[in-house]
Parts: C-alpha cells; sequence; structure tokens
C-alpha cells in the first residue's frame, strides 16, 4: 500500500502518506461548491478551505477490512481472522480512506460489530 504506518530505527511511528487520489480531491471540492447553500439557515460567519495537508488526523486502513488473511487483518464483522475472539472497530479497519470525515461510518460498523457480539 502506498498509506502506511510502521517503525522507525527507534521503533517511532512513521506515516506514510500519498496524497489523496483525484477523486477524493474533486469529492472535496463538490463538498467545498456546496457548503455556503447547505450552511444557509445558519449563523456561520465564514467558511474556508485549509488545503490538502501532508497527514491526516483520521489514520485508516492499518488493520484492513477484506476476505481473507492475506489481503486483510479483519472481515466484514471487524473480527480479526487469526484471533476470533477480537474484535477491531474504528478507521482503522477501512481498506480506504474516505474524502470526508468518517466517524459516521465508523460509529455504524461499531454498532454492527457489537450488535454481532452482543
Amino acid at each position: 500500500p502506498e498509506n502506511y504506518v510502521t517503525l522507525d530505527a527507534d521503533d517511532n511511528a512513521f506515516v506514510s502518506f500519498k496524497a489523496p487520489s483525484d477523486y477524493a480531491v474533486k469529492g472535496m471540492a463538490r463538498a467545498l461548491e456546496k457548503l455556503p447553500d447547505l450552511l444557509a439557515p445558519l449563523p456561520v460567519e465564514k467558511l474556508f478551505d485549509r488545503g490538502i495537508r501532508p497527514t491526516e488526523s483520521h489514520v485508516q486502513g492499518t488493520l484492513r477490512m477484506g476476505t481473507g488473511p492475506a489481503d486483510s487483518v479483519v472481515d466484514s464483522g471487524m473480527i480479526h481472522h487469526q484471533l476470533r475472539n477480537l474484535v477491531v472497530v474504528g478507521t482503522s479497519t477501512y481498506p480506504s480512506c474516505s474524502c470526508a470525515n468518517p466517524s459516521l461510518t465508523a460509529a455504524a460498523l461499531s454498532l454492527r460489530a457489537a450488535s454481532r457480539i452482543a
């Protein structure tokens, strides 16, 4: 993968982050284009585009979700392929990054995982 987290020689986390895809950049541009109309009823004083940063706040894809251990860590139920009593929730299970804040999807997948083990 082009985006990854690993340890450096001193065991510190090292994040390798490739710039967002054209699809993600277009999604962010469209969201910024639509935002003024969506927020018009609210007392919003200013909107601004902070641009693309070299890293993002939501690290995703470090424990990828997939169909088997050859290409992923957890299955679609967020259950670890090898440690079947381990459930992993959060954005680390995303197979790729979204163009916007991943919080609602993370919450939905967490609730789904919880319902399967309850």
